[in-house]
């Protein structure tokens, strides 16, 4: 990324486009924001409501310009609304687990800020915010008996049959650089499904370190900041980022010119 520019963030939503043509905007992931939740709930919604629609759409565009991360369970939540958890729980995993660096300082942290916001913003009995205490509540179980790590692991289960791909037209998923964290799970997730195809811009990259937080220097002249957790067997190698298949050689912001290409991907050209 570079210089401080800002990421253009289009707003969230699902919507027609052209004939047969479905375009899917999801320019945030952050779970700790109550207004870009609502809009991902409505997409998620209008996706289960309309799936048919979608399932036998010519196109379907996933727009992910200006996507800096947040919570990778709510692109997950998007693509199991089009496919299906079936479809989406067959993929190879994306990593064999996580590793949390145990501290009562990283305890802390989890507590009192990121458990403290999910909680002032969706309140005590919303879905996630139970969750997220729970993993809160065994990190510290994890403090009080001196571990090193508190680990989570993501097994699947093995797939008995080949589950079959819904969705038969032409798939995009539409990147810029700013894709970074959470956004680079949903490109993992993405293009690991048979038919999507990455277009845009190459997306950023990170470290299979992530979950970072600061804290001020003793001589107050400056603070260190540091990486909660750490991905073990992640697909996705360390600093790695996503190649389009196709350039987008005009401005990312052109959202006319974006759809009069992917109509012309569709349809063949290139």
């Amino acid at each position: 990324l570079v210089g401080a520019a800002t990421a253009r963030k289009p707003p969230i939503g699902i919507r027609e486009f052209d004939d047969r043509s479905w375009w899917i905007t999801l320019s945030s992931f952050n779970s700790s924001d109550s207004t870009v939740m609502s809009a991902i709930d409505e997409v998620v919604s209008v996706i289960s409501e309309r799936r048919a629609e979608l399932m036998a759409a010519d196109v379907v565009v996933f727009d992910v310009r200006g996507n800096q991360g947040g919570n990778s369970a709510n692109g997950q939540r998007v693509a199991e609304a089009l496919w299906g958890e079936a479809v989406i729980e067959a993929l190879p995993p994306l990593w064999e687990g996580i590793d949390w660096r145990v501290s009562v300082g990283n305890a802390e942290f989890l507590r009192n800020f990121n458990l403290a916001r999910m909680v002032r913003n969706f309140g005590e009995d919303n879905e996630d915010t139970r969750t997220y205490r729970a993993f809160v509540d065994a990190y510290d179980l994890a403090v009080a008996s001196n571990a090193l790590f508190y680990s989570e692991s993501f097994p699947r289960l093995p797939q008995r049959a080949a589950v079959s791909n819904p969705v038969g037209g032409r798939v995009f998923l539409l990147t810029d650089a700013w894709c970074a964290s959470a956004c680079l799970n949903f490109a993992d997730l993405m293009v690991a499904i048979d038919g999507v195809t990455h277009i845009g811009a190459e997306t950023g990259a990170d470290a299979i370190y992530i979950d970072n937080r600061g804290v001020p220097l003793p001589s107050e002249q400056g603070w260190l900041g540091f990486s909660m957790k750490v991905y073990r067997g992640r697909v996705r190698g360390h600093n790695v980022s996503y190649v389009p298949e196709y350039f987008w050689e005009g401005s990312m912001t052109d959202d006319e010119g974006l759809e009069r290409w992917v109509i012309e991907l569709a349809s063949g050209g290139n």
